[in-house]
């Protein structure tokens, strides 16, 4: 077989393994419900604050201001949706899949692209990120593309002045869509700074602050008005919490996409042996790491709020993903070089450490069906069973009903369940776990305008928001679509007599006497949930 031959069949390969992981990506995509932090810029948007007070403003929860001003154009022109909200991550999720591997396939081999697009296809972090509405999976590509041109400046600077351009965007539009990328952002700079004092390159100051200077600059012009005009939003969030050994364990497992302490061993002993060739001479991949360890430093001394846990900690380290999983690739293909006539036992010893590792892998429950919560901190908190905080809290605390289990005996995804009360901090927001039971789509309903004048987590029925994976009780009355099955659940057993369940029981209260009124009396009642079977015409 010809070489040509053989790199048009790793082609076609390479393209199979992209449109899997696209798959994954977009497989129910439009299904999923706003959740956690992706409610800060709602919030924002929901008290009503102009352009002008997005731009200045950093908020006590960061919301993003650039997303946030896009996010306030869309509600203005046409509504805002959970598509419209997440359709950039998800861009940038996709051309990720697809740039990262070609790029390995220049620089290494198509052989080493191959297992490196499997890596990040297989990724239950990237898959996560690129669904969900905060900007890690954007800065995650602009960092690397910002990386990469600013190594295509330094070793053409006057001819390629471009790349230059690209690196200075980059590092700008980095900054304001998350403060924390900046050391990453510098890692190229400071680098070449090390170099050039070192009396290893032959770039001049002046090259280097062609590049530099229109960063810093353009940078500060858009982080640093709203840090003049809120000094005490960065303050506010640091020094709250640590980062320890387990957390970067737990990190280590999310950047690796497993729950298995053997898969950990076995693909951090392919990066390993894959590190040499990842870092000599690839200044890339150089820049890449010493971002790495200036952000850790950074995120050690700030101590940032919810750093302790691994959730945090390992996306404010997104960049790590991409590195690691390029380092075990090229472990992988480094074993597979030195196997000799044993290449074919190697080979098969590699695939069936890939089917074990996808076997246990997160991804056969994010690519459940039903399942409209894929970024519930449920699936992402931990990797690791038995440190996931989130799951055991709410089997602990949030009772489960056998409404859920005779749901089950319908087909599969053929019934729509909205929910009331709905909790947008997910740890008191069980969907994933009735959606694993029933086997239907659970969306919430939003009380606000219907027995609530306004609750926080809830959006007002005005225009601005034209969420599709959610109800509004308030149009119980009307027309439009409506859930199969409408369920109220009763308030949290836990909280009874603290101020937070007293007001659980009289909204509980307010609300079911309201559901009575219009809907009559419910077709299930138990002690977690009344249920209410819609029928055409209701």
């Amino acid at each position: 077989m010809t070489a040509r031959r053989v790199s048009r069949s790793a082609l076609v390969l390479l393209g199979l393994v992209v449109a899997a992981g696209a798959f994954t990506r977009i497989f129910q995509f439009s299904q999923q419900v706003l959740l956690d932090d992706e409610w800060h810029a709602i919030h924002q948007l929901s008290s009503g604050k102009t352009p002008a007070q997005l731009f200045l403003s950093i908020g006590h929860a960061d919301y993003s201001i650039p997303l946030g001003l896009l996010y306030w154009l869309e509600g203005r022109w046409f509504g805002l949706s959970e598509l419209g909200m997440r359709w950039p991550m998800l861009l940038a999720g996709l051309a990720t899949l697809v740039l990262l591997p070609a790029w390995a396939w220049r620089r290494y081999s198509p052989r080493v692209a191959l297992i490196f697009a499997g890596l990040l296809a297989t990724s239950p972090l990237l898959l996560i990120y690129s669904q969900t509405a905060r900007p890690y999976a954007l800065t995650l590509l602009l960092s690397l593309v910002g990386i990469y041109g600013f190594d295509r400046y330094r070793k053409t600077p006057v001819s390629a002045r471009s790349w230059a351009a690209v690196y200075v965007l980059c590092f700008a539009l980095c900054a304001w869509l998350h403060v924390i990328t900046v050391p990453l952002m510098c890692a190229p700079l400071v680098q070449e700074a090390a170099r050039k004092m070192a009396g290893r390159t032959a770039a001049s100051w002046r090259q280097l602050a062609w590049a530099g200077l229109p960063a810093a600059v353009l940078a500060a012009a858009l982080v640093g008005p709203p840090l003049l005009a809120e000094p005490e939003g960065l303050a506010l969030k640091a020094g709250q919490a640590s980062v320890g050994i387990d957390t970067v364990l737990g990190a280590l497992h999310a950047w690796l996409g497993t729950p298995s302490l053997l898969c950990v061993i076995v693909l951090a002993a392919l990066c390993g042996l894959g590190a040499p060739k990842l870092l000599i001479g690839n200044r890339v991949a150089q820049s890449a790491l010493m971002g790495i360890v200036l952000t850790a430093l950074a995120i050690v001394l700030l101590r940032p709020a919810s750093v302790n846990h691994s959730l945090t900690f390992g996306r404010y380290l997104l960049v790590a993903t991409p590195v690691l999983l390029l380092a075990a690739s090229l472990g992988a293909g480094r074993l597979l070089s030195a196997a000799g006539a044993r290449k074919w036992l190697t080979a098969l010893g590699l695939v069936a450490f890939g089917l074990y590792f996808l076997a246990q892998s997160p991804l056969r429950q994010l690519l459940a069906v039903p399942n409209s919560h894929v970024t519930h901190s449920r699936y992402q908190f931990d990797f690791r069973p038995g440190h996931n905080h989130v799951a055991r809290y709410q089997r602990e605390t949030l009772a489960a009903s056998p409404f859920w289990e005779q749901l089950a005996a319908l087909p599969p995804d053929t019934v729509h369940v909205g929910v009331a009360p709905f909790y947008f901090e997910t740890y008191h927001w069980d969907g994933p776990r009735w959606e694993q039971t029933s086997r239907q789509r659970v969306w919430p309903a939003f009380m606000t305008g219907f027995c609530v004048e306004r609750r926080f987590g809830d959006v007002p029925d005005d225009g601005r928001f034209t969420f599709r994976n959610a109800w509004w009780l308030s149009r119980l009355n009307g027309t439009g679509p409506a859930p199969d099955w409408l369920v109220f659940t009763r308030p949290i057993p836990r909280f009874a007599g603290t101020p937070e369940g007293n007001d659980m029981k009289q909204v509980f209260k307010r609300c079911t006497e309201r559901l009575l009124n219009t809907l009559g009396q419910p077709e299930y009642e138990d002690d977690v949930l009344l249920a209410w079977k819609r029928r055409p015409g209701d």
